[in-house]
């Protein structure tokens, strides 16, 4: 048996095969007289049955047959650290709750709107449009909810896009300077509450 190898060259042995842990196996005595030490790449993972996580319907394998320790913990590590990076990155998203959208260009309910290195959706958030004295539409093509107030003198209208419907109770523009909108919508009816101040 090979002890303290460094690498699967030095073992000049088979790789050792680790079954899956049985419930009927006895407990191991402590301390284990049998301690022995093999590099990760020596020790392979044997059994026909992947190991896998699945995370929003998405599978991924961490062990397969034949992988060693080392890859297994590697795809473990890895992993797990992608899935907190992305968790992470979701409480952050969900801590910005303004936007400022700077353009004198039409846009879409559906457009991201960036800050850093990061591209937000409009869904619940204020939406601070600073288009200067230039009228520009937004589109409603997408179902979101969001609230929305302008910094310039330009007017902005609200129109839905082709196959939904526009319910403007007080109108469909904002025409004066620090007006708001409150959009909603359900199904492919958007509805747009104006408030012109």
């Amino acid at each position: 048996m090979c002890e303290n190898c460094q690498n699967c060259e030095d073992c000049n042995e088979t790789p050792i095969q680790v079954l899956p842990p049985k419930n009927t196996a006895p407990p191991c005595p402590q301390p284990n007289p049998c301690a022995r030490k093999y590099d990760s790449k020596c020790v392979m993972y044997i059994d026909d049955s992947d190991i896998s996580c699945t995370f929003e319907e998405q599978v991924t394998t961490l062990a397969e047959n034949g992988d060693s320790v080392q890859e297994v913990f590697e795809n473990i590590v890895g992993y797990f650290c992608g899935k907190i990076n992305t968790l992470r990155e979701r409480i952050a998203e969900n801590l910005v709750t303004q936007l400022v959208i700077s353009t004198g260009e039409d846009f879409k309910t559906s457009d991201t709107i960036e800050l850093g290195e990061i591209a937000y959706s409009q869904n619940g958030r204020i939406i601070l449009i600073n288009n200067g004295n230039t009228d520009i539409t937004v589109t409603c093509d997408t179902n979101i909810a969001a609230s929305y107030q302008v910094l310039g003198t330009g007017t902005v209208t609200f129109v839905s896009d082709s196959g939904r419907t526009l319910v403007s109770p007080n109108g469909d523009q904002i025409t004066s300077q620090y007006g708001t909108a409150a959009l909603t919508t359900f199904g492919t009816t958007d509805v747009i509450l104006v408030n012109n101040v």
